[in-house]
């Protein structure tokens, strides 16, 4: 049995060094931008909308997919880095991009080229900001609401405007059975952690006993 932890370690290990972009330097997160969707997807990290009502979806995976109003696919930016990240449009539609763990942020324009390597100051104000670019999976502009909705950990993003939605992004089936076989793993290994615990846990008392 302890073998098959062992195993389960390595699994999960393995499955999650194959959803990783290994990182180039710190300051270089080698952004660009192609016009090929991004359909190998994992869990969405957070929106925004441009003033144009584009709206871009930023996936843990370091890759964001931008949509129009009417879901059609506008383009796919791509970058390299070890950890997490937030973005946000900025008022000119370029941009930001904060990545974690990372002495800089980068703002870049829609075509993808980078306008301003900024110091990371670590202030209280650029933390706060940081966490709330981050966790941002709904907003509303001009009227119009933008969504993440997760159901049992399928996702799908929805543009409502009132009188009708549109669904303009669904994550990938292949992504989604990926994403349920780690949780499974993972449950699976602390199961069998504690078990094993406990186990010798009580061995120990009756050796003492």
């Amino acid at each position: 049995m302890k073998k098959l932890i062992v195993l389960l370690l390595m699994i999960v290990l393995g499955l999650c060094k194959m959803i990783t972009i290994v990182a180039t330097d710190d300051n270089d997160l080698d952004f660009s931008r192609t016009q090929n969707e991004e359909l190998d997807t994992l869990s969405i990290t957070c929106i925004s909308v441009n003033s144009k009502g584009d709206i871009a979806i930023g996936f843990k995976n370091h890759r964001i997919n931008v949509y129009n109003e009417g879901g059609e696919f506008i383009c796919c930016y791509k970058f390299k880095h070890s950890s997490g990240y937030a973005f946000e449009y900025l008022n000119n539609d370029n941009i930001l991009v904060y990545p974690d763990r990372s002495s800089y942020y980068y703002i870049y324009t829609e075509d993808g080229i980078l306008l301003e390597k900024i110091k990371h100051g670590y202030t209280v104000e650029e933390n706060q900001y940081r966490r709330k670019i981050g966790n941002r999976k709904r907003l509303e502009k001009e009227g119009i609401e933008y969504y993440v909705d997760s159901k049992l950990g399928y996702e799908k993003v929805i543009i409502d405007k009132g009188s009708d939605s549109i669904v303009i992004y669904k994550m990938p089936i292949s992504s989604y059975i990926i994403k349920i076989v780690c949780i499974i793993l993972f449950i699976l290994f602390l199961i069998l952690t504690v078990f094993f615990a406990v186990k010798n846990a009580v061995k120990y008392c009756k050796k003492n006993n």
